[in-house]
This record gives C-alpha cells, sequence and structure tokens, in this order.
C-alpha cells in the first residue's frame, strides 16, 4: 500500500485493498449464493474482471436472481456556515 501525505503532515494508508478482483470472497448462506465486498456493494458489477457468482438461488445453481445492490451515506454541515459549506455524497 502506497502511504499518503496529507496537508497537516499526517501519513495514511488505504485500510483494504477492494474484493473486485478475480475469485474472491463469496457469501454462502442456506440456499444462497453471493459476492459481498468491502466497497459497500453487494452483488457483482464487475463481471468482466470477476466470475463470483452476484445472487444465485438455489446454491450454486449459475441462475442470477440479483445484479448489485450499493450502499451509500453522506453527509453536510449545517447552513448556519455558508461561507465554509461542504457535502459529502
Amino acid at each position: 500500500m502506497t502511504p499518503y501525505k496529507l496537508p497537516n503532515g499526517r501519513v495514511v494508508t488505504p485500510a483494504a485493498v477492494p474484493d473486485i478482483y478475480g475469485p474472491g470472497a463469496v457469501l454462502n448462506v442456506g440456499n444462497v449464493v453471493m459476492k459481498v465486498t468491502n466497497y459497500g456493494i453487494i452483488g457483482n458489477p464487475y463481471t468482466n474482471i470477476s466470475s463470483d457468482p452476484s445472487g444465485q438461488w438455489p446454491g450454486a445453481s449459475g441462475i442470477e436472481y440479483l445484479n448489485f445492490i450499493v450502499a451509500g451515506g453522506g453527509g453536510g454541515q449545517s447552513h448556519r456556515h455558508r461561507s465554509r459549506r461542504r457535502s459529502v455524497a
């Protein structure tokens, strides 16, 4: 991992490598087989670089019932600080 130096002098590194390349960890619970990544993605939108199942049922049948779901979040500062307003999406 390549460290990154912030303007305040702190050095940070990424927490984890994205689990999207090649065959990776696949959730196998009951009769459902699906990929869950550390990007906040359930399923496999990366079918061009990974052969993992998106959401197969029953078991490893090859029948896909899910493409992918993305979990997202956001935040921002209150409107009273208009001159320094920032948002995250």
